[in-house]
């Protein structure tokens, strides 16, 4: 397995293949933001749901035991309170 990191400031992409996500790392606006991370594409199934505190500033949320499988590939929605999403990935 090799890990990575992607980061977006839009939807878009994460990886086109089956991985596992590690982490995320998001910086965020003085609102209360949304990002999720979606398996199979845009109209995928939610893997991972966050919501982001209403605070300027970056937080990091490292997933334990392995990270969490994704089965086809990894996808982020982000909302507009969200700046930007750094996702780490073995793949």
């Amino acid at each position: 397995m090799t890990v990575a990191t992607k980061l977006l400031a839009a939807d878009g992409e994460i990886v086109g293949t089956g991985a596992k996500v590690l982490g995320v790392h998001y910086i965020g606006t003085t609102t209360i933001g949304v990002l999720q991370l979606k398996d199979g594409g845009s109209g995928g199934t939610v893997k991972i749901d966050l919501n982001t505190p209403a605070v300027v500033g970056s937080g990091f949320i490292s997933i334990g035991g392995g990270g969490i499988v994704f089965d086809n590939d990894v996808y982020l929605n982000i909302d507009a309170n969200v700046t930007s999403v750094t996702v780490i990935y073995a793949s």
